[in-house]
């Protein structure tokens, strides 16, 4: 998936937008309000790693960084109109190889493969993917 992202992207004209900047877009597109220590810790990544793709996506003019209003010595992190646009193709791409994979092996089984891959997700972001089998 994140293959036939990084090519659909790069064939709309984002070019240079890779999987280590997908999560960062799309934190720094919801709706709360955030800075580097809260996309470093929502990205799962060091202070330094983000620095260093925000830095990127600045660079490239996905984002921005706008004082907050609630402290000054921070700078909230936000999209662009330009992120916001590769952001929305984000979404669009996922939505188009979501279908033909449900096309494929069917609806009911791609539902069931998606949820399964949301639970697990949520498993790992909250740190509950410990080692223990799970009894059936």
């Amino acid at each position: 998936m994140v293959h036939h992202i990084e090519d659909e992207l790069a064939a709309a004209g984002y070019e240079g937008i890779r999987r280590a900047h997908f999560r960062l877009l799309r934190i720094a597109g919801g709706e709360k309000p955030c800075n580097l220590t809260l996309v470093a810790k929502q990205a799962q990544v060091t202070k330094q790693s983000a620095q260093y793709l925000i830095d990127y996506l600045e660079e490239q003019g996905y984002i921005e960084r706008v004082p907050d209003p609630a402290d000054d010595r921070l700078r909230i992190i936000r999209l662009t109109p330009r992120g916001q646009k590769v952001d929305k193709e984000m979404q669009v791409i996922i939505e188009r190889l979501e279908k033909r994979w449900a096309a494929q092996i069917g609806p009911r089984r791609f539902a069931q493969f998606r949820r399964t891959l949301v639970d697990l997700n949520a498993m790992i972001a909250t740190g509950r993917s410990g080692s223990r089998a799970r009894s059936r």
